[in-house]
């Protein structure tokens, strides 16, 4: 145990004493020095004198490969992935659509969320009069008909 007091009748069994040292703190605070330290994260980065002296460590930028849960994989800033804020997939998928007439390519993010285009594909339905006319798919899905 060390200590830096000048009466040695304080001092706690064991401890030594040291010389004082100067105040340093203004050499400190006036340092423009680039020191490396390592994050909580584990990722080295440069940290400036003063800010070492305030305790400020600055967040990480640091790209991490990640899996995103659509199974894409993108870089992520790491403070987010330790925050666990996944980014928006935008990689392009393609898919048919629920009616099954036509394959589009459309973002991942969209899939998931089941933003579809609509179909505008010509169907042949029965009105309820008996006469059979054209409507868009997505008219049809909808339930949408024109009147006789």
């Amino acid at each position: 145990v060390f200590a830096s007091v000048r009466d040695k009748n304080v001092l706690p069994k064991g401890a030594q004493l040291l010389p004082l040292v100067p105040n340093v703190k203004p050499l400190l605070e006036t340092c423009k020095s680039n020191i490396d330290r390592v994050l909580p994260c584990g990722h080295i980065t440069k940290v400036k004198c003063t800010d070492l002296l305030q305790n400020k460590l600055p967040t990480c930028h640091e790209p991490v490969a990640t899996e995103l849960p659509c199974g894409h994989t993108t870089n992520v800033n790491c403070t987010n992935l330790l925050q666990k804020k996944m980014p928006t997939c935008y990689e392009p998928v393609s898919t048919r659509l629920p009616c099954d007439h036509t394959t589009v390519v459309v973002k991942c993010t969209d899939l998931l969320q089941n933003k579809l285009p609509t179909c505008h594909e010509p169907v042949a339905t029965e009105l309820p009069c008996g006469h059979t006319t054209k409507v868009k798919c997505a008219d049809l899905l909808q339930n949408k008909l024109p009147t006789c």
